[in-house]
């Protein structure tokens, strides 16, 4: 048994836990944490009460509506830890279908962002093929349950939205995206 600092575990010293000393009941599982398959949520800020990991089929949508396109690779992984999810997708277009005009997107993300003053999520987009423009690098942002993507271009001077036709119909979009989820 660890001995203790303050009422606080000395966590140099190595711990044997038990439900009584430290979990509610039910978390203890064996040497793991289990968390409850639907969230129980705390109303103390500091108290971890969630997390979840799983999959999902990314979509590429704009902002002009339409739907009906066609995939080869619908690839999407999460954790979700509290509020904060990390996000890994590859996506592959096999045809736009009928997509609209606009600012193309990657949907379909599982948790919605918290917009929050300060709250920023940051795409890193780690393999990008299939563009119809010259793109040098390809940025975006989490709106709802959709990241918007914008691009910077070999001939222009600042960044602008990377629309429908800006992408090929066999466009490959792979990366990860962290952000603050509302629940």
């Amino acid at each position: 048994m660890g001995t203790y600092n303050q009422g606080k575990a000395d966590l140099a010293v190595a711990q044997t836990w038990t439900a009584a000393q430290t979990f509610g009941s039910g978390l203890l599982k064996g040497n793991d944490v289990a968390f409850p398959a639907v969230q129980v949520a705390s109303t103390d800020a500091n108290t971890l009460d969630d997390y979840e990991e799983g999959t999902f089929d990314p979509t590429i949508t704009s902002v002009g509506g339409g739907a009906a396109a066609a995939y080869t690779a619908q690839d999407g992984a999460y954790v979700k830890i509290g509020q904060l999810v990390v996000v890994s997708f590859d996506v592959t277009l096999n045809g736009k279908g009928t997509l609209g005009a606009g600012q193309a997107q990657v949907g379909a993300l599982p948790f919605s962002r918290l917009v929050t003053d300060g709250n920023y999520p940051g795409l890193a987009l780690a393999y990008f093929s299939g563009m119809t423009t010259s793109v040098v690098f390809i940025f975006g942002n989490v709106s709802g349950t959709v990241i918007g993507m914008q691009m910077l271009t070999a001939a222009a001077t600042g960044a602008s939205d990377m629309n429908i036709s800006d992408i090929s119909t066999a466009v490959r979009l792979a990366g990860t995206v962290s952000y603050r989820a509302t629940a």
